[in-house]
């Protein structure tokens, strides 16, 4: 795996896109991350950034919705001053903007996109464990503590969705 070249040595700026919910009722997830990055770029910007560029953050706020989540993505993707992504970090909203990340041959970091296999993306890259990882490790140690039955409440989305049916389909291995 080799991307495209992530920035020009001769750029001012290293554009640094952001797509997330910066309102509404899960504002709390963008407004962190934004914040995170921004640390991280002052940071770096004041040891004299990455070869003298400069991070610059572009936020789009998708309001926690998939189709402007979707819509920003695909903005962002298209636009060639925009260096890398980060976000959208829903699976579900990630499954739809994969598409457009992976067609522009945009590097693309999603934080908190337990869900969906990343094996084929080329461009796309998640800091979150693989929630398979995290769920086969949570029953080996409820398989050691000798505890035969849990519940788990989660979103009725995709994510949701996919962590039952990996419980259920792993729960006898473990019994």
């Amino acid at each position: 795996l080799v991307p495209k070249k992530v920035w020009d040595s001769k750029a001012s700026a290293i554009k640094i896109g952001l797509v997330a919910p910066m309102t509404g009722i899960f504002a709390v997830l963008g407004i962190s991350q934004r914040n995170s990055l921004q640390v991280v770029a002052d940071q770096i910007n004041a040891a004299g950034g990455i070869g003298g560029a400069k991070i610059e953050l572009v936020v789009r706020d998708d309001g926690l919705n998939p189709v402007t989540a979707a819509k920003n993505a695909k903005e962002l993707a298209g636009d060639s001053s925009i260096n890398m992504v980060v976000g959208p970090s829903i699976s579900s909203y990630y499954q739809g903007a994969s598409t457009y990340y992976e067609a522009a041959k945009k590097l693309n970091c999603q934080p908190a996109v337990a869900a969906l296999d990343f094996t084929d993306y080329k461009y796309g890259f998640r800091s979150q464990d693989y929630f398979k990882d995290t769920l086969t490790a949570l029953m080996t140690v409820l398989q050691k503590k000798g505890i035969k039955k849990f519940g788990m409440i989660y979103e009725s989305g995709p994510t949701g969705t996919d962590f039952d049916a990996y419980y259920t389909a792993q729960a006898t291995k473990y019994g």
